[in-house]
């Protein structure tokens, strides 16, 4: 369980930095990353190494602005309204039929 746990620690850090490396994220000013996860997934060690690696390496001082979801049910609203730049999802909600993210191309915007 702790490497899985592991896992998901890495793609949330990974789907940041990809997001963070976007042009129009690359200027020297202070940027906002809203995140929806479960909690735990992102522990306040991970969150302060991930902020310290952005400023050192792209100048750019991040805020974290993070939320927790407390069902599956919690994730469509924020994703739909765009709240939450990057969104922890359990590996079930994509293909959810009651959800259709991947035939309405949620995982390409």
């Amino acid at each position: 369980m702790k490497q899985f746990v592991n896992k998901i620690r890495f793609t949330v850090l990974s789907a940041m930095v990809v997001l963070l490396m976007m042009p129009a994220m690359a200027s020297t000013s202070a940027e906002t990353l809203r995140i929806l996860e479960w909690d735990a997934y992102l522990p306040d060690d991970h969150q302060q190494k991930f902020i310290k690696l952005i400023k050192e390496k792209y100048g750019v001082d991040l805020k974290l602005n993070i939320s927790y979801a407390t069902s599956t049910d919690d994730i469509f609203p924020v994703l739909r309204d765009r709240k939450a730049d990057v969104a922890v999802s359990v590996h079930s909600v994509p293909k959810n039929e009651r959800y259709h993210l991947i035939r309405q191309n949620w995982f390409c915007r």
